[in-house]
């Protein structure tokens, strides 16, 4: 029953990815960003062929304890705050709702991570 969606649901769904007032981002297991919405790309920068830690960090090497690596290990949806650079080369700080998209057989083959400033702004 999952294939038989309604009329225009895709779009929906490709629409609300776009228009969340969060920074959403999908990272695949070796830690590359697969997807990205506008305002995570107005945020973060180019995010396109490069791994969560070369776009929120700027680091060469992913974090220490990574929150990433343990969701794909044990499943569990994170919430945490982080420390980062945004695409202006500015140190920022954010709060990232991090949780696993499972496949059909409920392997984790992604994981959604919506972040949100916490920095305060800039004048």
């Amino acid at each position: 029953m999952a294939q038989l969606l309604q009329p225009g649901l895709e779009e929906l769904k490709l629409s609300m990815f776009q228009q969340v007032p969060f920074c959403v981002a999908v990272i695949d297991r070796e830690l590359s960003l697969a997807a990205a919405n506008e305002r995570f790309e107005e945020y973060f920068g180019e995010w396109r062929e490069r791994r969560c830690h070369e776009v929120y960090k700027r680091a060469a090497e992913p974090c220490q304890a990574c929150p990433a690596e343990r969701a794909f290990r044990d499943g569990r949806i994170r919430v945490f705050e982080q420390t980062g650079v945004d695409r202006h080369g500015r140190s920022c700080q954010y709060a990232v709702h991090l949780a696993p998209l499972r496949d059909e057989s409920g392997a984790i083959r992604y994981l959604i991570a919506m972040s949100t400033e916490l920095t305060e702004p800039r004048s």
